[in-house]
């Protein structure tokens, strides 16, 4: 599976690039807000970071 992380201040998204992206859209749960950064990490998560605050997110298998 082959993923594009979309990042917005108040969202974010994961698309699905092996199928239809428009079709395989999630909005992963987060519990941050104003949202300004994303990191990938080697070990299946992403980093989240807003102005005060951080998140580690598991990637989407």
């Amino acid at each position: 599976m082959i993923n594009a992380f979309i990042l917005n201040r108040n969202a974010l998204y994961c698309y699905d690039l092996t199928t239809n992206p428009s079709m395989n859209i999630t909005k992963l749960e987060t519990k941050l807000k104003d949202m300004v950064e994303l990191i990938k990490t080697n070990y299946n998560r992403i980093v989240v970071v807003s102005a005060d605050s951080y998140e580690l997110i598991p990637l989407i298998q």
